[in-house]
């Protein structure tokens, strides 16, 4: 796939998140009818395209301020998902958002059955 082919893409998409609506990396990485697609989208292990989630709306989603979730991510033992820059923006992945939620769910449920 050509590099401009891959910018053109990316812009078209950045466009649609900052809206604030959910996109995919296959979506990000699309390429027109006429390129190999099968070869150029990025999925998880399942199979399933990777839903990338922006920040305000993973902020919004969390109930925190923006100051709230980058102490987040600089924090090393948190386990908060990693941000994925794409252009001046950030990105979540939505599976790796879900894990985090379990993990809180799973601590605070072990910790109200010790008290």
């Amino acid at each position: 796939m050509a590099k401009p082919d891959k910018l053109a893409a990316k812009r078209k998409n950045l466009a649609q998140a900052r809206q604030n609506k959910p996109t995919t990396v296959a979506a990000l990485s699309a390429v027109d009818a006429s390129s190999e697609a099968s070869d150029n989208t990025e999925a998880s292990d399942d199979g399933e395209p990777i839903e990338l989630v922006p920040d305000p709306k993973v902020w919004e989603e969390f109930d925190v301020t923006p100051q709230t979730g980058d102490r987040w991510t600089k924090h090393p033992t948190l386990g908060f998902p990693a941000k994925i820059k794409i252009g001046d923006r950030n990105y979540r992945n939505r599976r790796d958002l879900e894990a985090f939620k379990k993990r809180l769910i799973a601590i605070a449920i072990r910790n109200r059955a010790t008290t």
